[in-house]
């Protein structure tokens, strides 16, 4: 600890004492703590709320109030499965909505029908397992609407999911 204070790291240690009531043993632990000043300069920046220029190239975010269409497989099976029985095609549908809602940034999102019975097509208890969804951002034509964008989530049916990933579509 000396050598690593003569160097000028900083570092801070600190040892706290946990012990189990039933076995009464007694165990440390250490944990570290270190000054802004000895890490590398790309972790400094990052956390004084600085983006480093990496980040920023990566991906190019569309803005929110531009029409835009992508395409996604969406995994259902890792989420129903602990769902009961009976409700879940309902959950189902709860999902495209959550993820068609974070994924285009509208809270208006409607399913269309086609959708809805690809959803329902093995009964409540069986849905889907994977689905392939076009996801459209539109403008919104009604007067008296909250936003002026809404999401509509169409099923895109495919022969095999493999190999499929997201994609930009042109309208």
């Amino acid at each position: 600890r000396d050598a690593q204070e003569s160097r000028g790291l900083g570092d801070v240690y600190k040892r706290q004492a946990v012990s189990t009531q039933s076995t009464g043993a007694l165990f440390y632990f250490a944990s570290v703590t270190v000054a802004p000043s000895a890490m590398p300069k790309s972790r400094r920046q990052e956390t004084k709320g600085q983006k480093s220029q990496k980040d920023e190239s990566k991906r190019k975010k569309t803005p929110k109030n531009t029409p835009i269409a992508r395409e996604y497989t969406i995994n259902l099976h890792g989420k129903i499965l602990n769902i009961a029985m009976k409700k879940r095609a309902p959950k189902t549908v709860k999902i495209l909505k959550k993820f068609a809602e974070k994924t285009m940034g509208t809270t208006d999102v409607r399913i269309a029908s086609a959708l809805n019975n690809y959803l329902w097509s093995k009964g409540i208890r069986h849905p889907p397992n994977k689905v392939r969804v076009r996801l459209s951002r539109r403008k919104n034509d009604d007067e008296d609407a909250k936003e002026e964008m809404y999401t509509l989530v169409t099923h895109v049916p495919v022969p095999s999911f493999a190999g499929l990933k997201a994609t930009s579509v042109d309208e």
